[in-house]
């Protein structure tokens, strides 16, 4: 019995050993386990970075092919505290082609009509009428006279297949569109690329519903004017990525787009063209 007793436990020797392979097998599956959380966390935020890169590019892409023919302006500037790009256009509600309008030489009206289309049912009081826009200054300026591209509607009704349209003052449009086309718009709106200074950052915003303006403003100014701002997208290498590209007799106008996003230590770059569909 005192020797049985004796041969109970465990000796120090194969508490250590037990201890070191334990330790072994910690070390290595917890190395595991870190190394696969570590991949998962890499992987899921390069999946979001790619995901609001896309989103971002769609909503810019489909927004300027669906511009306002002319309406692309390109600014740049600083206000102390961050610098900023920004792309802006006038979105189109709906277009259509005109019956009869007056075009100059005839006289003002406070009249016209335009074919009934699919469309028609978005145009309302309250939205601009425009006819034949070729630059960005016919867009946003309002006419100084009775004589210009852009006037605003004060009502709007159907009749058969027709879209009557009642002016807010006598008007006449400079020159008549050779396709009769005519445009109907409410708002601007711009896509800005802002990088705060101090820290180097680069976030895409997007700002919408605010008035057009003869001077293309800054972010500040856009929000002073009420335009609603959304932040669609982050982590960007380029602060300046955009080129605009006039129209021209051959070619609408274009813009292009050399954009970086960093996550992680990688750089992801798209090199995507952006053309405005609408003609004049």
């Amino acid at each position: 019995m005192r020797q049985f007793k004796s041969s109970l436990g465990f000796t120090l020797v194969e508490m250590v050993t037990v201890i070191i392979i334990l330790g072994v097998l910690v070390v290595g599956v917890s190395s595991f386990i870190i190394f696969g959380t570590r991949i998962f966390v890499e992987s899921s935020a390069v999946d979001q970075v790619m995901a609001e890169s896309r989103f971002a590019l769609e909503r810019m892409t489909r927004d300027v092919r669906q511009s306002l023919p002319g309406s692309l302006r390109l600014a740049s500037g600083s206000d102390g505290s961050r610098s900023w790009q920004c792309l802006e256009l006038v979105p189109v509600v709906s277009s259509s082609s005109y019956i009869v309008l007056p075009v100059f030489p005839d006289s003002v009206a406070t009249t016209g009509t335009a074919l009934l289309d699919s469309g028609s049912s978005r145009v309302a009081s309250g939205q601009w009428l425009f006819v034949y826009p070729l630059t960005a200054d016919e867009v946003y300026q309002a006419a100084a006279g009775d004589t210009g591209r852009r006037v605003a509607l004060q009502d709007v009704s159907v009749s058969a297949n027709e879209l009557n349209l009642t002016f807010a003052s006598a008007f006449r449009f400079v020159e008549a569109s050779p396709r009769q086309r005519v445009y109907f718009a409410t708002t601007a709106l711009s896509y800005c690329f802002i990088q705060t200074l101090a820290s180097g950052d680069i976030s895409l915003w997007h700002y919408s519903n605010y008035s057009l303006l003869a001077t293309q403003a800054s972010p500040a100014d856009m929000l002073s004017q009420g335009a609603t701002e959304s932040l669609m997208a982050q982590h960007i290498t380029t602060a300046s990525p955009l080129s605009l590209y006039g129209a021209t007799l051959l070619n609408n106008a274009m813009v292009q787009l050399d954009l970086g996003f960093n996550v992680n230590g990688q750089v992801f770059s798209y090199q995507h063209q952006m053309q405005v569909i609408n003609v004049p």
